[in-house]
């Protein structure tokens, strides 16, 4: 029998086993998995489902200018149950770390960064199960100029 990071397929009949066994062979999937770039100013965008809320989970963001040309932005996850996991961020390429991963807070995981224009993010929460996507030039409350960029 094969062996994938510790996990015998032969002694899959515990639960926990099996679910550690499903999300590494759902990570090695993904890994070799081509991605197919839809947006090439904005990569991220039509990655993680287009759906801001899922499993009781929802991503936001606030934008506030610093400056004529630069914005504070943070970007949470939040729902109920509180978030007990971290939540990993996947940012434009322009952003070193590309992705962030962030331990909740009180039950939610906050990324601030600051940027000049819109570009979309995905975040991946609860150990993978939650998979989510904010496009920043959607944020209505976002200042015109950058949601434009």
């Amino acid at each position: 029998m094969r062996n994938i990071s510790g996990v015998h397929l032969g002694d899959l009949q515990d639960y926990d086993v099996v679910r550690r066994f499903l999300l590494q062979l759902r990570e090695l999937l993904q890994a070799s998995a081509p991605t197919v770039v839809t947006h090439a100013d904005d990569p991220q965008k039509g990655q993680w489902g287009g759906k801001t809320t899922r499993n009781g989970r929802t991503i936001s963001a606030d934008v506030r200018p610093i400056s004529d040309d630069w914005f504070d932005i943070t970007v949470q996850v939040q729902g109920q149950p509180p978030l007990t996991e971290a939540v990993t961020f996947y940012l434009h390429p322009s952003f070193v770390p590309g992705i962030q991963t962030v331990p909740p807070v009180d039950g939610v995981a906050v990324l601030r960064l600051q940027g000049w224009g819109a570009f979309t993010i995905g975040a991946v929460a609860d150990s993978g199960r939650t998979v989510l996507e904010i496009d920043l030039a959607e944020v209505s409350s976002a200042p015109q100029k950058f949601r434009e960029r």
